[in-house]
């Protein structure tokens, strides 16, 4: 099972626009990737990988503050999106059994719209820049295609992570790796068996309607009040006699474990960057730029998960 595929020009959007802007590179997978199966899960180490491929709220609000600076400085209007993140958000399998029992399948807070960039003609060009040198960084499978020196997203990279690279890397790249777990998780067989075990239990108490717990709450809404309550009931029941919410969390952590201990050669440039971004941020808070030279990067192959 593969958890990271090679999408030759996939798009992968920055913060939330111009999906062409930036694709993923149509290079060969990397090394023992290509069948990545789920390990024994160390509640310890959940902790760790959450904090390597998603960066602080903090690094992020003072980059994307850098951003607006610098393209103000330059005659135009850019702002980025925020970006929450989190592998509970990312890796979301529905409502637990408890939740179903404190609230039954009463909507959910929407969620916050996904954002979208702002921004003026001038602003776009100021934030992907046209008189630099052009470079890409690589990631596992992922890249960032060519990325301009001169341009404020670039310079804001280097400014907060004192690297545009290593800012590239471990706060524009990692991240795609929760959504890769999300993925091996949804099809890895075990996960898939418990949802057909599920669903034959729902289809026994009367309700065939429903192939996966994903479509219980719609398909409860195209029902009458009484024959609601009753779908509700059920799907509590089939979920306690197939031990639902257990074998579920056992699914997601076993891809974390797996991630995370082909991740683990890279720790230190996870703390690296963390531990340079708090820096940078005090410096910000004392004097902040609105330009950063960009160190280019070195050309090197892109690294295993070996």
């Amino acid at each position: 099972m593969s958890l990271l595929k090679n999408n030759c020009a996939n798009g992968l959007k920055l913060g939330g626009f111009l999906s062409l802007l930036v694709l993923t590179a149509c290079s060969q997978q990397p090394q023992n990737f290509n069948d990545l199966t789920a390990q024994n899960a160390r509640d310890e180490h959940l902790q760790a990988l959450e904090g390597w491929i998603y960066p602080s709220t903090e690094a992020e609000e003072a980059r994307r503050a850098f951003v607006e600076r610098c393209v103000s400085n330059l005659g135009g209007h850019y702002q980025e999106p925020a970006q929450v993140h989190s592998l509970e958000e990312e890796v979301y399998t529905g409502r637990s059994t408890q939740e179903l029992k404190d609230s039954g399948y009463s909507p959910l807070p929407l969620a916050t719209e996904p954002a979208t960039a702002s921004f003026d003609q001038a602003g776009l060009d100021a934030y992907l820049g046209k008189e630099g040198q052009t470079f890409t960084v690589n990631f596992m499978d992922y890249s960032t295609g060519p990325i301009n020196s001169a341009g404020c997203m670039a310079q804001s990279y280097q400014y907060i992570y004192g690297s545009a690279e290593l800012g590239l890397k471990t706060a524009l790249l990692a991240p795609r790796f929760g959504a890769a777990i999300e993925e091996a998780v949804r099809t890895d067989s075990k996960y898939q068996a418990l949802q057909e075990a599920w669903a034959r239990c729902m289809n026994q108490a009367g309700f065939p309607q429903v192939s996966s717990a994903d479509q219980a709450s719609y398909q409860a809404s195209l029902l009458g009040a009484d024959q609601a309550e009753k779908m509700l009931a059920a799907d509590i029941t089939c979920r306690e006699e197939n031990d639902y919410d257990q074998t579920i969390s056992q699914v997601k952590n076993s891809y974390y474990e797996a991630v995370y201990q082909r991740l683990r050669q890279f720790s230190k440039d996870f703390e690296t960057a963390s531990t340079t971004s708090q820096e940078k941020i005090a410096a910000d808070a004392q004097d902040p730029k609105s330009s950063s030279e960009v160190t280019l990067p070195t050309t090197s192959p892109s690294p295993s998960a070996s």
